[in-house]
């Protein structure tokens, strides 16, 4: 097959990338997405996406010993007011957060169970040996992480 294997869209990827992601720790995910946070605008689509990732990934972290469903995690991010219930309507919110937890589960840093069998219900729970630190899922922007921890990563 050579040196590289094409992925899906025509992009190459190494070899070694299995490697890579296996080094990855749920920390570093999360502390990407501070940094993607910090150098987006608020109130655009995308700095929406991002601050439900970080919330999502941070409430999953923060109670690592409580399995959740996706319609939980949706009740949580109303009750945050990250999310407002007029922005439920379509079910958009409801898939990608479903995507992104299903992304992570496949890249091994979370895990799931069916709830009941015979449908698409699973619950999530985060793999505690895939993270590092806890208190930096308690950090809402990379520079109150910065400020408060140093930079340690």
């Amino acid at each position: 097959m050579g040196r590289y294997a094409v992925r899906k869209h025509g992009k190459m990827k190494s070899k070694n990338a299995r490697v890579e992601i296996s080094k990855l720790t749920l920390d570093d995910v999360y502390i990407s997405l501070l940094k993607r946070q910090d150098k987006l605008k608020e109130n655009t689509e995308d700095y929406q996406r991002i601050r439900v990732k970080i919330f999502v990934l941070s409430h999953l972290a923060q109670n690592d010993w409580v399995w959740f469903t996706v319609r939980e995690l949706i009740d949580e991010l109303l009750k945050a007011s990250i999310l407002s219930p007029e922005a439920l309507g379509d079910g958009k919110w409801e898939a990608f957060i479903r995507m992104f937890l299903y992304r992570l589960y496949k890249k091994g840093f979370l895990e799931r169970k069916v709830t009941i069998v015979g449908t698409l219900a699973y619950k999530y729970r985060v793999k505690t040996e895939k993270m590092k630190n806890q208190m930096v899922f308690f950090y809402e922007s990379y520079s109150e992480l910065i400020r408060e921890e140093g930079e340690v990563w």
